[in-house]
């Protein structure tokens, strides 16, 4: 019913600029104006690097949603779902698929975007801080295995 596919040197031209009308049309306020630019500032070669990926899903080859990441999502984390097509496990398998094309996944989360705390924490994903910006809760989340990572480089030991 839905593909998962991941943007690349030869779909780039062609998917991009469908994604950013995904983006406009469907970022529910969840989407932060440097989230934004940081995806519209993406090349073709950004997207080879071995910790970024920009996934997308379609339904009858139709764009109905988007996960990008740069550096594992530490410079950019964006995910955006068609409002018609959610609730359909969309965000869990875009996410699946980053995860295990870029080894890990960090984002940060509103506590009030329950669907993208949800999906994280399906994904095995845990909160390793929380915090304030502009008057609201946000948690940052983190793939287990980076998180390890972190814990073991502070022992000055390897996992």
């Amino acid at each position: 019913m839905f593909k998962i596919v991941s943007m690349n040197r030869n779909n780039f031209y062609y998917y991009k600029p469908i994604v950013t009308r995904l983006i406009k049309s469907h970022k529910d306020g969840h989407i932060t104006a440097k989230g934004f630019q940081s995806f519209l500032k993406l090349n073709r070669e950004d997207i080879q690097h071995q910790h970024n990926a920009v996934i997308i899903a379609l339904h009858k080859n139709k764009v109905v949603g988007m996960l990008a990441c740069a550096d594992q999502g530490r410079k950019l984390a964006i995910t955006v779902v068609h409002g018609d097509y959610r609730k359909h496990g969309l965000g869990k398998r875009m996410l699946q698929e980053v995860i295990k094309q870029c080894g890990g996944f960090y984002c940060e989360a509103a506590a009030d975007n329950l669907p993208s705390i949800k999906t994280c924490f399906a994904c095995n994903m845990v909160a390793t801080d929380a915090f304030l910006r502009y008057g609201k809760i946000i948690l940052r989340m983190n793939t287990l295995n980076n998180v390890k990572m972190k814990e073991s480089d502070a022992k000055g030991t390897n996992v």
